[in-house]
């Protein structure tokens, strides 16, 4: 019994801390490539706002899992 509740605890952490934490990094790292592009390359590119808006509401839906779980 103790172990299939290890088990479900460590998945519930895998869900509500590791994969907000990877797409804060994903959203900051398109973030910087944006940047980047745009004002040294002086060409936009097209998709890293849908990808920050996606990045950006699962962090916010994940983390706030994690936040009333505590």
């Amino acid at each position: 019994m103790k172990k299939r509740r290890n088990f479900w605890r460590l998945l519930l952490d895998i869900i509500e801390i590791y994969i907000p934490m990877t797409t804060f990094t994903i959203m900051f790292l398109v973030f910087v490539i944006e940047i980047f592009s745009r004002y040294f390359l002086n060409h936009p590119i097209s998709w890293s706002y849908e990808i920050s808006q996606l990045t950006y509401v699962w962090t916010a839906i994940l983390g706030a899992c994690y936040t009333t779980r505590k």
